[in-house]
């Protein structure tokens, strides 16, 4: 009788500790999850889901992120974003294109999502996998350890995160982010894992 109890007891161990490495595991559960708000131009807020797992307080990378997260592959980055604030105090929350830039390991700002015109819901306070699951695929050639940045812009009609235009200009530059105040974050990469 003792066998057969410790072998159920075991059996439930063995199940809660899998099903909650999943969980732990997985990047678009907000178990212990804490987002990180970053102000940016014109009234925007955006903010960033830091999976519990993931959390990171520095790094060296000679990026100066806003928000530093330590990331397995595929990764899905959840943000949410508020919108616009007009000189007039109304709000513009009519997105109209997003933009997720990686620095790659050539050297330069590089364009991993495009969405213009989005048919979804782009202003909101829940977090959201605004640019996809699994958004980022890989490390991209970096190592373990290494520092993927990122940066996210977010435009309207009438209001942009940053200047684009200037952005672009200096993408072979690392520090063009900073130039622009774009809202920047750092990944950190760790051990890949198979996408569930």
């Amino acid at each position: 009788m003792k066998k057969i109890l410790f072998t159920v007891l075991a059996f439930i161990t063995l199940t809660f500790a899998s099903l909650w490495a999943c969980f732990n595991d997985d990047p678009s559960s907000n178990l212990n999850n804490d987002s990180t708000v970053i102000t940016c131009s014109d009234g925007a807020i955006l903010g960033v889901w830091v999976p519990g797992w993931g959390k990171i307080t520095g790094g060296e990378s000679g990026f100066d992120a806003d928000v530093t997260i330590g990331a397995s592959f595929p990764y899905t980055l959840n943000v949410s974003f508020s919108g616009f604030v007009g000189d007039n105090g109304s709000s513009d929350t009519a997105i109209k294109r997003l933009i997720l830039f990686y620095y790659s390991t050539s050297g330069e700002w590089t364009v991993l999502k495009d969405i213009k015109n989005p048919s979804f819901t782009v202003v909101s306070d829940a977090s959201a996998a605004l640019f996809g699951r699994h958004c980022i695929p890989s490390a991209m050639g970096y190592a373990k350890g290494n520092v993927i940045p990122i940066v996210l812009y977010f435009a309207s009609e009438n209001h942009e995160l940053f200047n684009l235009q200037t952005f672009l200009a200096n993408k072979k530059q690392l520090s063009a982010a900073a130039t622009v105040n774009a809202p920047r974050i750092a990944l950190v990469v760790q051990n890949n894992r198979i996408a569930h």
